[in-house]
Formats: C-alpha cells, structure tokens, sequence
C-alpha cells in the first residue's frame, strides 16, 4: 500500500486571522448602531423614572464658606498692562530757506575766584541750509549777537547787550552765572549759554 500522507494545511493561520478579524468587525459595527448603544447605556446606567408628583421647590441655604475664604470680601481683580509704546519714528523737520542757526560760545574763564574778568567768544555758530551748505558766522560777518549775564535760576544782572561775537564780564561777587548769547542771521536766530561759577 501506498503511503499517503496527510498534508498539514498551510493557510489555516491565515483563514483563522481572518474569520477572527470579521466577527469582530460583525461586533464592532452592532455595537455601534446609535439605537443599541441607547440601550445598553439605559441598562448600565438607570435613570430614575419621572413620576407625577411635582418636584421639591429649591430654598436657598447659606453654607458656611471655608475658613480661607472667609477673610476675602471682594473678588480679584486681574489688571492688564498695555506693552510698552513703540516709539514712533523721527520726523524730518525740513530746514527753512533762511537757514537753522547753530549758536557755540567758548570761555577763557568758567571758574574762578572773585573778582575775576571773562571773555566769551560766540563766532563759531553757524547756519546749516537745506542744500547742506554751511556759513560761519565768524568768516562771513552776517551774524548779530546779543549778550546778557544773569544769575544761576535768577534775574538777569547784565545786559541785553548787542554787539560783535566777543564779549567780557568782570564777575565781582562769589556765585554761579549764566552767560546767554542770542546769535542771529536774519530771521535765523538761535542761543546757547555756558555756567560760569564765581568762588
């Protein structure tokens, strides 16, 4: 007689894989119909039954507050803070056609001991025009100037006074002085001033 062997099926993993993977998906699929998962929530959670009696009316109780809370009287409060402004970009001020003075004084003299004479020198102010150019007041000889002296946050002692770009005081008493020159080219005027302290 012949041998005959069975052979061992070779896809039965396979076929089970898959039987296995249908019925769960049979499973999945019922359970998810919206009806059936109604049901089963109303048989896992039961909900008491309406009756007809009409519900109890609320009556309002005070419930101690804890002990932590007892001391706040007033809601936080939470405040917002806008950013810091960015600040807003340079304007070009367009220089006038008569130019922008520059007033400059230099000193011999800002301090010393009373009585003691200075001298002021304000030729190197200047005007700048709108095609950059720039006229010095001590070459061209177009420039008016105006001197006074005047306490520190006080009157004025001396002047107005008009005259060239130089100018001297003799400080007399012990202090601390402004010297204030008003330089001008027609309607180009501007000042400066330098302290001056007088022991």
């Amino acid at each position: 007689m012949a041998n005959k062997k069975k052979n061992p099926p070779e896809n039965t993993n396979a076929i089970w894989a898959a039987v296995i993977t249908g019925i769960v998906t049979i499973i999945v699929t019922i359970l998810g119909l919206p009806p059936l998962i109604e049901k089963i929530d109303s048989l896992l959670n039961p909900t008491a039954t309406p009756t007809s009696t009409p519900p109890p009316t609320e009556t309002q109780t005070s419930v101690p507050a804890p002990p932590f809370l007892e001391t706040a009287t007033q809601p936080a409060i939470i405040a917002f803070t806008d950013t810091p402004a960015i600040p807003a970009p340079p304007t070009l001020t367009p220089i006038p056609a008569n130019g922008v003075m520059i007033a400059q004084i230099k000193s011999n003299y800002l301090d010393g001991k009373a009585p003691f004479r200075a001298t002021f020198r304000a030729g190197s102010s200047y005007l700048t025009f709108q095609n950059s150019s720039v006229e010095t007041c001590e070459f061209a000889n177009v420039c008016s100037y105006t001197w006074d002296v005047r306490e520190q946050n006080g009157p004025t002692i001396h002047g107005p006074v008009t005259g060239g770009s130089e100018f001297s005081y003799e400080f007399t008493k012990k202090g601390v002085f402004m010297v204030v020159v008003y330089v001008c080219r027609g309607q180009a005027c501007n000042f400066t001033s330098v302290s001056v302290t007088a022991r």
